[in-house]
């Protein structure tokens, strides 16, 4: 009878397992790939990221100089802001570029920011692969988050309010849900890709300490919580399901008189 109990409290955790999810880890590149200010992890600008990653639960990855699919593979959320231009490798490699491609299909969220054309070989290395592409610039205000509460990462008091930054990228939408637009213009969008997911902002400023406002900080907690497809019960737990049937059937032979 302990057994029987046993194995039932087993597999009612592995259940209840598949259905809950995880802290997050968020990875980030160091100051050889992005301005030293922006680096997530010692960065000046990004005390209200740090804290909110704290507060969330989540847990903050050591930064790369390299995407490799190693270091990928230990992730669940890798943020990027514009690469730093004047850097030694500002523009993702193709060996990058594949290793992101895989990860994301395989389920990863990619959270990138961008800024105006200027910077637009280094954003797009990272977006291109996904089909997204920086196509203008927008004015230098009137920038405000799509108001559709509906979309999950525009919940908790984002959607319609204010986007602070100082000037945007107009993104080409594709297949995409919109986020942000100023003046009409789309300046933030996400893409579904294999498994994963992308959302891309046409704009770092925002998300910057001196700049980010409640909506900005809620933005950014949504996206470390954002939700991918569903992952699938544990392929284990379907035969352990089928050995406690087989268990009871036998119990109830032996109990069942001759």
């Amino acid at each position: 009878m302990r057994m029987t109990r046993k194995l039932i409290v087993t597999a009612m955790a592995l259940i209840l397992s598949a259905g809950v999810s995880n802290a997050a880890t968020i990875g980030s590149f160091d100051d050889t790939r992005v301005l030293e200010r922006r680096v997530l992890n010692t960065g000046a600008d990004r005390d209200v990221l740090r804290n909110a990653i704290a507060d969330e639960g989540h847990t903050l990855a050591d930064t790369t100089d390299v995407l490799t699919a190693e270091y990928l593979n230990g992730l669940d959320v890798f943020y990027t802001s514009v690469l730093a231009f004047g850097s030694g490798s500002p523009i993702l490699s193709s060996t990058e570029q594949d290793a992101l491609i895989s990860w994301v299909s395989g389920g990863g969220i990619l959270l990138s920011t961008g800024e105006i054309p200027f910077f637009r070989a280094s954003y797009e290395a990272v977006l291109n692969p996904f089909g997204i592409e920086l196509i203008g610039q927008a004015a230098a205000s009137g920038s405000v988050w799509a108001n559709d509460p509906g979309i999950a990462l525009l919940s908790n008091g984002v959607a319609g309010s204010d986007l602070t930054d100082s000037g945007s990228g107009v993104l080409a939408t594709g297949m995409s849900t919109t986020l942000a637009i100023n003046n009409g213009n789309v300046i933030g969008l996400s893409k579904v890709f294999g498994s994963g997911l992308v959302i891309a902002i046409g704009d770092s400023n925002f998300l910057d300490d001196q700049f980010i406002n409640p909506a900005g900080e809620q933005f950014f907690r949504n996206a470390l919580n954002a939700e991918v497809p569903a992952v699938p019960l544990p392929a284990a737990l379907p035969l352990l399901l089928a050995g406690l049937g087989a268990f009871g059937v036998l119990r109830s032979r032996r109990k069942s008189p001759s």
